[in-house]
């Protein structure tokens, strides 16, 4: 191996240090960042359900289910009467309380769930 000099060691290492600084406050990964992607994406989330849920109530029926992107359900009591997305039914048990968004964890993983009020409707 030739012999290195020091002051390309130095200016190496210096490359290096800054390199990585800078890569390091590029990636902004705090707590609080993430957090905020997690809120940011949640909402949007949220956001197109609602849109597609307004789709759902105002439409003339009978409403092509399968055509959201979404998982909507449409349940009466215990008994779901339409629904959009057949991989994840929530558990009735878990959604017969009263309340506006909630998280709901099963086997098949964790859930979002809103809840909507409607009048008797004729779907």
């Amino acid at each position: 191996m030739r012999n290195v000099k020091p002051l390309t060691l130095l200016i190496f290492s210096i490359c290096c240090a800054l390199g990585s600084l800078s890569w390091q406050l590029a990636t902004d990964d705090t707590k609080e960042s993430i957090a905020n992607r997690i809120s940011d994406n949640l909402s949007k989330a949220l956001y197109a359900l609602e849109a597609e849920s307004t789709q759902i109530l105002n439409s003339p029926k009978p409403f092509k289910w399968s055509e959201l992107k979404g998982s909507h359900f449409l349940m009466d009591s215990l008994r779901v009467i339409a629904w959009s997305d057949p991989e994840f039914l929530p558990d009735a048990r878990q959604i017969q309380t009263d309340f506006k968004l909630k998280l709901v964890k099963n086997s098949n993983g964790d859930f979002c769930c809103e809840s909507m009020y409607l009048a008797r409707l004729n779907f």
